[in-house]
């Protein structure tokens, strides 16, 4: 049984879908605006007695940079980070049922030049 690849599905689909660069590993020197996914834990559910589990869930912690320059920077990421929520919860892919957790929030970023929104999204995932 193979589950599916629920960080290459966001990445591939949040870019086509969003037009924002979407990416597991942000570059050393990227530019905003990007969005990172993080797998936070995935957890494996309904286990037969002797066999693997049927199901298990994938907790993103699905992440906004924008730039801190231009006329309202923190209204432009709040705008984008709830484009990606939208997108999000109406997001279908064969196996997967979407579970947001958390809206986007402002997050704390130490670079001085970027802001970030962050919320976490959980995947329920079946067997392929």
């Amino acid at each position: 049984m193979t589950f599916p690849d629920v960080l290459a599905l966001l990445c591939e689909s949040m870019t086509a879908e969003l037009g924002v660069r979407t990416v597991t590993d942000l570059p050393p020197d990227f530019t905003p605006p990007i969005i990172q996914v993080v797998t936070i834990d995935d957890i494996p559910r309904d286990k037969p007695f002797n066999g693997r589990h049927l199901r298990t869930t994938v907790s993103v912690d699905v992440l906004y940079f924008g730039l801190k320059s231009g006329p309202d920077p923190l209204a432009d990421l709040r705008a984008l980070a709830e484009r990606g929520s939208d997108w999000l919860n109406n997001w279908r892919a064969d196996g997967i049922v979407v579970d947001e957790r958390t809206r986007p929030v402002r997050r704390p970023d130490y670079n001085p030049k970027v802001l970030r929104y962050g919320g976490v999204v959980d995947f329920l995932c079946k067997p392929l």
